[in-house]
């Protein structure tokens, strides 16, 4: 599901992360369609502005957040990318996926 997302809706790299029977499983979808697990962490940041949306998350992620500060996180974590990094920003999706599910948030 994750390379048919990058294939036909991205322009670059793609992270992404969900909970299935209180397992979290978190990966990142390179372009070249290699597919990373970073479940260890409970994150995945990567590009340019990458280190700080990593320093973000190292400040604000918790253990079993729920989807609505999942996404504020998200977000912030692209704000302070974007705010930072002068090679960050265009454009930028952010998705909640659950079970076999694709949402935009907007």
């Amino acid at each position: 599901m994750l390379r048919s997302m990058l294939i036909n809706q991205s322009d670059g790299e793609m992270q992404a992360g969900f909970l299935v029977a209180d397992e979290r499983q978190v990966f990142s979808v390179e372009v070249s369609g290699a597919v990373l697990d970073h479940s260890d962490r409970g994150f995945a940041c990567s590009g340019s502005g990458g280190i700080f949306a990593n320093g973000y998350c190292d400040e604000h992620y918790k253990e079993r957040v729920g989807k609505d500060v999942a996404v504020k996180i998200c977000v912030g974590a692209v704000k302070t990318a974007i705010s930072s990094d002068g090679s960050s920003g265009g454009r930028v999706r952010c998705y909640l996926i659950e079970a076999g599910e694709i949402t935009e948030v907007k």
